[in-house]
């Protein structure tokens, strides 16, 4: 690395103590004399405030004492009929869905962690534990264990359980987004006062009927309710956890036995825990028929191979289905219980804020910088918060004037799901692109990005809260390839906020892939736990993994930030200046690729959780508070200032003033008036009376109100 200066850059580095910085998320009181505040926001958040409020916790307290739901019996030789030989325990998931299969509710056998949202298009739904390359996955395991021990039987198949079953064996922590029942009907939930489905617990025991000495039948009860809507109880049973290679499906393959209108194969692509595979589905449902409550049962084998067989067991009343088919399904009873009323609550958990987390609001309020030329480090502070529902803080920086992209191109490395390529060129030629087609996101003049960092935080709890970062280099001439071969990383790492290693995430390699990663379907994207460029370089040096360098690159959140920015369009968005909690970022100087004398420029923005969508909240601000939207369309080019900052900048916090007072001479005068006039026609955002972000013909009618109210008026900025 060069080791010259320029003149702004030198007098950065000499006007500042020497000293390294704890990456927390916070410019800490010793820290104060070391970060330059280099820019300030001047418009409101589109992406909500994050305001202080008192949380409201959700009450599944109930949950463990519901003793009636939908049971089922289960003769055993119906697990043996799969491809999988029943070896050990028995592992059961499930969840309740949509009467379609194809919306998932939050009611899932083995919880969601705590509070949390609908799934959603179950297609899409990963149970494996949150990682880099699961940002969406759920703590925990979502399937529960059969007991190994028998008790005698049989049992009476009635929604109720029996003393027999023991204590449920999962209960619930998350309230049901799919209705609460309340109405104590033993078949409608609903009755006109309410309903809903949920799962508070499950019990389950194997049974000697025959009474010799073996267990012949599973039971299950699914502690809750089933909503009289064909709303669809959906419950898997992996019978062979205990043997070496275990048969049946991990993630839900595409080509398995239609049942209940093709049920399994609408959801392929879901991917259980580690540790579970599906080896028997089971689908229970019913709803009026128009003159009668009917109830109706499918189940199918799962082998590892798709096909497989499918049964419909027939229909029945709520109160006792018992399966009309010989070999699979067989001797299968279910009989539902809706007359539960406690259980878990109803969705409706909300965070206290402030916290130093969790957020209901993301904004960037302003941008703070560290050039530590003897520790080789660059440290940012984005001032601000990041919504806790995975709305993304995306940051480009600009070290090297001679490499870097201009125009995001549609051919970077995959992080965060193609996210590059979501921003990049679309012009048709590339099949995989995602529609709409777009020139591709492009920077001010003399902006060249040669890195990205992509933040995301998602979860409202300290069991469920996620922070994730992916980063990448940026190359002038794309990926750079070897002998055909892609030799730049995605990089990615994270996890659960409160976890080890991960508040803040260091990139040291300490859930890497193995190997060399090569993403099925997508040509050769690999993959890192560790910093992308030095990753890169030691992989070409050394020809294996294992030489990178960790913490080269570390990022921190804090998200206790309650004032910045507002959400109103107008209001005075002085306090921006003042935040200093938000996403902080250390990056070694050789691992940015600076060249060591370039001014260094941080672009950064925040986005929805696609990166579909573009925020208002831009660094270096905008002219107007309107959103961007689509990314590919964005040319930052063509809007007024530059949407960047430069490390060395410095921004003071501004002094208000009166809104009347137009030639800011401290004073309130006629003389104002023609000061506005002029304000207006040079279209300066002093002439912005209403503070709407824009200055308009409006503005002289709120000019002349706030001149009517004198010393009482209203204070504007600037």
């Amino acid at each position: 690395m060069k080791t010259s200066l320029t003149a702004a850059l030198l007098a950065t580095v000499c006007g500042q103590a020497l000293g390294q910085v704890t990456v927390d998320g916070k410019i800490g009181a010793s820290e104060t004399g070391l970060y330059t505040r280099a820019w300030i926001q001047n418009q409101p958040t589109s992406f909500g405030d994050n305001l202080p409020q008192m949380g409201q916790p959700e009450d599944n307290s109930d949950a463990i004492n519901v003793t009636t739901g939908i049971e089922v019996r289960i003769p055993l030789a119906n697990l043996a009929l799969s491809d999988a030989i029943p070896t050990g325990q028995i592992r059961i998931a499930g969840w309740v869905i949509s009467s379609g299969n194809d919306f998932m509710s939050n009611q899932v056998i083995g919880g969601l962690g705590g509070p949390g949202a609908n799934l959603g298009d179950p297609a899409n739904v990963n149970f494996k534990e949150p990682s880099g390359s699961n940002p969406d996955g759920v703590p925990g395991n979502q399937f529960a264990i059969v007991p190994a021990s028998v008790v005698s039987g049989p049992l009476t198949v009635d929604g109720t359980a029996d003393s027999a079953y023991g204590p449920p064996i999962f209960v619930s922590n998350t309230g049901t987004g799919f209705g609460n029942a309340t109405n104590g009907d033993p078949v409608q939930t609903n009755g006109g006062m309410g309903g809903g489905s949920e799962i508070s617990n499950l019990y389950a025991t194997l049974v000697d009927e025959d009474m010799n000495g073996s267990a012949d039948t599973l039971y299950v009860l699914v502690g809750g309710n089933l909503e009289e809507n064909f709303n669809k109880l959906h419950l898997w049973f992996d019978v062979d956890a205990s043997a070496g290679v275990p048969a049946g499906q991990n993630v839900v393959r595409n080509d398995n036995v239609d049942i209940n209108f093709n049920a399994i194969n609408r959801q392929a692509g879901l991917e259980f825990d580690d540790g579970f595979t599906g080896d028997i589905m089971f689908i229970y449902g019913f709803g009026n028929t128009g003159s009668m409550f009917e109830s109706f049962a499918d189940m199918a084998t799962t082998p590892t191979g798709g096909a497989g067989m499918g049964a419909f067991l027939g229909a029945g009343t709520p109160g006792l289905l018992t399966s009309g088919t010989t070999g699979l399904g067989e001797g299968v009873q279910v009989s539902v219980n809706n007359s539960n009323t406690g259980g878990v609550g109803p969705s409706g958990f909300t965070p206290t804020i402030p916290d130093p987390d969790v957020a209901i609001g993301s904004e960037l309020d302003s941008i703070w910088t560290y050039l530590d030329v003897p520790n080789n480090r660059l440290n940012i502070l984005l001032a601000g918060n990041l919504q806790s529902n995975d709305n993304r803080l995306l940051v480009f920086l600009d070290g090297d004037p001679t490499d870097g992209q201009n125009t995001l191109r549609n051919d970077n490395v995959d992080i965060a799901f193609h996210a590059l390529d979501r921003l990049g060129l679309h012009d048709g030629t590339d099949p995989d692109d995602v529609d709409p087609m777009g020139p591709g996101m492009t920077f001010d003049a003399g902006f060249n990005a040669d890195y990205a960092i992509l933040v995301n935080n998602n979860g409202s709890t300290a069991s469920t809260n996620t922070i994730f970062t992916n980063a990448a280099v940026l190359r002038l001439n794309g990926p750079n390839i070897v002998q055909g071969f892609n030799t730049d990383f995605g990089a990615y790492d994270g996890g659960q906020k409160s976890a080890p290693g991960n508040d803040p995430i260091l990139f040291d390699g300490d859930n890497p892939p193995t190997g060399v990663n090569v993403e099925p379907g997508t040509g050769d994207d690999i993959f890192t736990n560790f910093a992308p460029r030095d990753a890169a370089a030691a992989f070409l040096a050394n020809g294996v993994l294992g030489f990178e360098t960790p913490g080269l690159l570390i990022v921190g959140l804090d998200n206790s930030n309650t004032g910045g920015v507002s959400d109103v369009a107008g209001n005075d968005v002085s306090d921006a200046c003042n935040v200093t909690t938000g996403v902080e970022i250390s990056i070694d100087l050789d691992e940015l690729g600076w060249d060591g004398s370039s001014a260094i420029k941080i672009a950064a923005m925040i986005t929805n959780g696609g990166s579909d969508y573009v925020s208002n909240q831009v660094a270096g601000g905008l002219p107007t508070a309107d959103e961007l939207g689509e990314p590919r369309n964005i040319d930052f080019s063509m809007l007024a200032g530059n949407q960047f900052v430069t490390v060395g900048d410095s921004a003071d916090c501004p002094a208000s003033r009166l809104c009347a007072d137009q030639n800011m001479d401290g004073m309130v005068s006629p003389a104002d008036f023609s000061a506005w006039v002029s304000n207006f026609n040079q279209q300066s955002l002093v002439a912005d009376v209403n503070m709407d972000g824009m200055v308009t013909p409006a503005d002289f009618s709120a000019w002349v109100a706030a001149f009517n109210q004198g010393a009482n008026g209203p204070t504007c900025n600037p």
